[in-house]
Order: C-alpha cells, then structure tokens, then sequence
C-alpha cells in the first residue's frame, strides 16, 4: 500500500479493492485491519473537523507502521479565533475601561518594590 486518500466523513478503507481499512484499536493506537474481518462499521471515519487534534496527529504517524499507506489529506480543518486578535481585543478593552495611561503611571501604579544597591 502506497498511499491512500483521506477524506471528511468518509472510512479510510485501503489498498486499490478497498480491502483494507484504518481502526482504533483498544488500547488507542490506529492499526490497518483487513475489512472482511472486522467489518465496514469498525473502520475509523475521518472527521477533520474535530476539535482534538490526536487523531489527526495518529494519521500522520501511520507511515511509522511497517507496510501501512502514506495518508493523503486534510488531516485537521479547524475555525479557531487569531491568538493576536484576541490579544488586540484585550488591549482595547482595557484601554476603553482605564484609558490611555502613561509609563510613568504604569510603574507608579502600585505593587512596586526597590532593588537596593
């Protein structure tokens, strides 16, 4: 098995007569299991769109298996918020709140200490 395509709401199933399939395995790791054997049901269905990210990273680790496929994808595909939009947004409303301030404010503001020589 060479590569294999992994799509959003789809079971992974293998090899070029889809023989082949991707589960979780009990004790949580991923394992290529032979679809006759455990059944269409018991293959693992990607959702690229889930909130944990593990899944995606134990695709990505599939190659480490000795004969397992290259997965071809998206692995993750999740809206999240821009970590400096939030800090901007932060800003803005503490400067709303308290105003604009100055540094000599800032450091006269309390909760100071001195650093003897």
């Amino acid at each position: 098995m060479a590569a294999v395509s992994i799509e959003q709401d789809k079971p992974n199933d293998l090899g070029p007569d889809s023989s082949h399939g991707i589960r979780i395995h009990p004790d949580a790791r991923i394992e290529v299991v032979t679809i006759a054997d455990v059944g269409i049901e018991n293959v693992l269905v990607h959702d690229e769109q889930a909130h944990e990210p593990t899944l995606a990273f134990m695709l990505s680790r599939l190659t480490d298996m000795v004969g397992a496929p290259t997965p071809l994808g998206v692995f993750r595909a999740v809206q999240r918020a821009v970590y400096q939009d939030g800090v901007t947004e932060q800003i803005g409303a503490a400067m709303a709140a308290k105003g604009r301030g100055t540094v000599a404010e800032l450091l006269l503001s309390g909760d100071t200490w001195e650093i003897g020589a």
